[in-house]
């Protein structure tokens, strides 16, 4: 386009066709400097600014069940013979199904030590 535009714009003697020869041979070669090496730049910068204005969403940490005394601590959604949705820091006794988003969840033993719970996406 660069080529055809520049030699329209030799190659003829009307003067608005001149022009136009010119203009489109002129403007494609900006284009294509601007396209090669500008907007690559501006890119890049632009990928910094939104890396540094970005936040990131918290991440679903593992999904828990369990049955008996379980101790849960931390953010999470689920159902204990009903539904559950905050921040816990308790002993469950019974049936524990749990999105855990931040925390832990871990089964009490008799004689009170403790046993995480196998996760169901593992």
């Amino acid at each position: 386009m660069t080529v055809s535009g520049i030699l329209i714009g030799q190659m003829t003697s009307d003067a608005c066709i001149v022009g136009i020869g010119q203009c489109l041979g002129r403007g494609t070669i900006i284009s294509i400097i601007l396209v090669l090496f500008v907007l690559p730049q501006i890119l890049l910068i632009g990928t910094r600014i939104v890396d540094r204005t970005s936040f990131a969403v918290p991440k679903l940490v593992a999904r828990s069940s369990g049955n008996g005394r379980m101790r849960v601590n931390g953010i999470v959604q689920g159902e204990i013979h009903g539904s559950v949705a905050g921040t816990m820091n308790a002993i469950v006794d019974g049936d524990v199904q749990l999105t855990v988003i931040s925390g832990n969840v871990s089964q009490e033993l008799d004689d009170n030590k403790q046993q995480e719970v196998q996760n169901e996406d593992q």
